[in-house]
């Protein structure tokens, strides 16, 4: 095996059952006209990132008078999708590419910079984002949420990445601080799947069961947060449909999941 390719070989994934003695599992079932339909809306070629979209959406019920915070944003067009939908779009990033339409205000900084309360924000979106908080910026992120979302505000975090293995991708050149519960570490010089150390990542988080309830699960429930793992499926098989999936890392990315914390207290 090529140096760099354990990232497409090791991590295995989960199924929905092996989950569900540690939290709520929910798979939504899909009418594959109404899914077709609603992805057709975000009007992106892209098969993945229109799938993430639309059930991003549609698992937060997203209402007009809604203030939303997209963290991570600044390289992809989510936040376009919103602007005929909720009354107010913050986009969040270290590195902001791209200013969406008149909706939208760039936050263009550190997230944990920022109080959420402060901006009124009941609804926060993180795709393709968490998996690259590294150190203990995962768990702090939790309890942000958790203290700073009003009673009834949500949190989608999307793609949940949790696998047979407790794992952290780092792309070479990343300096990390190695932490206390051992995960494997694979150094990769060619993977994109923790992004650019340019571009202030290089580093993605896969967890396994464990990890998820001792970073997330036991945080989050300290946090009066309440907290729901997702998946979908249209036509009694699991999303993403892999025929139109491009891309590497099949084993983790299916089936696709999303964790969403609710402020219950």
């Amino acid at each position: 095996m090529k140096s760099g390719d354990y990232i497409d070989v090791l991590p295995k994934a989960i199924e929905d059952k092996d989950l569900e003695d540690m939290t709520v599992v929910r798979c939504i079932k899909l009418d594959e006209h109404l899914l077709k339909s609603g992805m057709e809306d975000n009007n992106i070629e892209n098969y993945t990132r229109s799938l993430r979209y639309y059930l991003s959406k549609i698992m937060m019920e997203l209402k007009p008078e809604d203030v939303v915070l997209d963290v991570g944003g600044g390289d992809d067009g989510f936040a376009s999708t919103l602007q005929n939908i909720v009354k107010t779009i913050y986009v969040n990033d270290i590195n902001v590419k791209k200013i969406y339409n008149s909706n939208c205000i760039v936050l263009e900084n550190n997230v944990f910079d920022l109080n959420i309360s402060d901006y009124k924000i009941n609804k926060v979106f993180l795709g393709h984002a968490f998996e690259h908080f590294w150190g203990e910026s995962d768990i702090k992120f939790i309890e942000k949420v958790g203290n700073e979302l009003p009673i009834g505000g949500k949190c989608c975090i999307e793609p949940l990445f949790i696998g047979q293995k407790y794992i952290e991708v780092i792309r070479e050149g990343f300096l990390h601080d190695k932490q206390d519960d051992n995960p494997i570490r694979i150094i990769t010089k060619t993977s994109m799947f923790p992004g650019k150390v340019e571009e202030n990542m290089g580093f993605a988080r896969i967890y396994d069961i464990q990890s998820f309830e001792r970073r997330i699960k036991q945080i989050a429930k300290k946090c009066g947060l309440k907290i729901t793992i997702y998946s979908f499926k249209s036509n009694d098989k699991y999303l993403p449909d892999m025929i139109k999936y491009k891309f590497k890392r099949k084993e983790i990315n299916y089936p696709y999941r999303m964790l969403i914390l609710e402020k219950e207290k």
